[in-house]
């Protein structure tokens, strides 16, 4: 059983009684019936021995006993050029920016990756973004961690006031583009030389 998972104890073989009967490991009632809910969210304090009885016509039967053990979920995490991304990040790359390879951390289980359900190596690339899944399990419970990759659709144009100047004239440079930032903008001759940062530059 995992842990946070329902707790739920059953007769494996339901017979005509006038009752069963569950106790906890200190020999307390916790319910009658054919199945008994623990808890609907196991924690290790719910680890140890369950006992059973039925009864029939005032006779008691023999108490039959299950140990529990519980088991605790993976919780992978998936990195993105060495950060840890918290579950259920979105995350936004530069098309120069990939390809990029996911790894995960926090478990020594072997990962398997979906990206959009379908499998998939963990290479997030431009032809290949959206929900990455990473499922690891440790054969009883499996834990899951997600990551959305997307490409930023950022597009940037320039052009001058004028498209003819004569030697020793200034000309006037603009910039546009969805999601700039004018002051993270650098203008540079062909040369190298800067020109000035911003828009509009005069040169």
């Amino acid at each position: 059983v995992c842990v946070g998972s329902p707790l739920e104890l059953r007769v494996s073989s339901v017979s005509t009684v006038d009752s069963y009967n569950w106790l906890d490991a200190s020999m307390s009632s916790i319910g009658t019936g054919s199945s008994v809910i623990v808890s609907n969210q196991a924690t290790t304090a719910h680890e140890g021995e369950y006992h059973l009885y039925s009864t029939v016509g005032g006779c008691h039967s023999d108490t039959s006993s299950v140990t529990v053990a519980l088991e605790t979920t993976p919780e992978p995490v998936i990195n993105l050029s060495g950060i840890g991304l918290p579950n259920g990040t979105e995350v936004s790359l530069c098309r120069e920016s990939f390809p990029q390879t996911l790894t995960v951390t926090n478990t020594s289980y072997t990962p398997s990756w979906t990206l959009d359900g379908n499998t998939t190596p963990p290479i997030a690339s431009r032809n290949n973004t959206g929900e990455f899944e990473v499922s690891v399990s440790n054969g009883v419970c499996t834990g899951t961690a997600t990551v959305t990759i997307l490409i930023d659709e950022f597009e940037l144009s320039a052009y001058a006031d004028t498209y003819g100047v004569e030697e020793g004239e200034s000309v006037t440079l603009y910039a546009e583009g969805n999601n700039m930032i004018e002051s993270s903008l650098v203008w540079n001759t062909v040369n190298g030389s800067s020109i000035g940062t911003g828009t509009p530059v005069t040169y």
